[in-house]
């Protein structure tokens, strides 16, 4: 199948989250109920680091955040890459991810690497 990298797919969140759970990947799931807690008193962690093994209620607070501030930066999707077939990973941006859902957004920027037609499929595509 062709490859491809991008860095300017718009992929649709509800497709994402019907096989990828970004709230669950810190060993124990993050609650929307955590999240909006720490909107409310705005108890925000600004910044955060890819190696930082810091207790879920830390990953509220950054998610929180994003959900106040926004972000640029697209998330990085990894498509049936390897041996994996099918496998859908979002290797960098579940913080985004997950304040893309609680804000409600119907799609998220992405810079994607894959199989196309897998690809494809998470597109973002505006109905009438």
């Amino acid at each position: 199948m062709p490859r491809k990298k991008t860095y300017g797919d718009v992929l649709d969140v509800k497709k994402i989250l019907e096989i990828w759970d970004p709230f669950g990947i810190w060993g124990r799931k993050v609650t929307e109920a955590s999240i909006r807690k720490a909107i409310a008193n705005e108890d925000f962690a600004e910044h955060v680091s890819p190696y930082d093994h810091r207790p879920w209620r830390y990953h509220a607070r950054r998610i929180a955040y994003l959900v106040k501030h926004g972000w640029d930066d697209p998330i990085l999707v990894d498509v049936g890459c390897g041996p994996y077939g099918g496998h859908f990973t979002v290797d960098d941006g579940n913080h985004r991810l997950c304040a893309a859902v609680i804000r409600g957004d119907a799609f998220i920027k992405a810079s994607t690497a894959g199989v196309v037609d897998i690809i494809k499929h998470y597109e973002y595509r505006k109905t009438p």
